[in-house]
């Protein structure tokens, strides 16, 4: 049976946009008998670096003084926090996020900073001023 990729609409032996593997594919049996009610729309894969700075992004968005650095995602990936190709990619190959899970991770992300249980903020002045006497 030949699959096509959900984002592109290409053999999904030949799409180079499904980095990882997709949830959403749909055989090309099934095109056409799918409500659109039925047809998730997934989120892209995204590379640690990138989800670092559209996570930035959301944050400011949703008015929390937060910065998430680039590592700190590479970390996640390594620690399979969030679904990514970290361990089954080839050594010459991107790490990708998965799309949809790092949306779930940042949608928690932002929720428990906002009830205040994501990771303490130092204040670098005070603490320079506690050395400084």
């Amino acid at each position: 049976m030949r699959a096509l990729c959900h984002q592109s609409a290409q053999n999904l032996s030949t799409c180079t946009k499904c980095v990882v593997p997709c949830a959403n594919v749909v055989p090309t049996s099934e095109i056409g008998r799918q409500s659109q009610k039925e047809v998730t729309m997934s989120y892209s894969a995204i590379t640690p670096f990138a989800a670092a700075k559209v996570a930035n992004i959301m944050l400011r968005q949703n008015g929390l003084d937060i910065e998430i650095r680039p590592q700190m995602m590479y970390n996640y990936a390594k620690k399979n926090l969030i679904a990514s190709n970290y361990e089954t990619r080839s050594a010459d190959e991107k790490i990708y996020f998965d799309g949809d899970s790092f949306k779930k991770w940042i949608d928690r992300y932002i929720n428990a900073a906002k009830n205040g249980t994501v990771g303490s903020r130092v204040d670098y002045d005070e603490l320079a001023d506690e050395f400084n006497n």
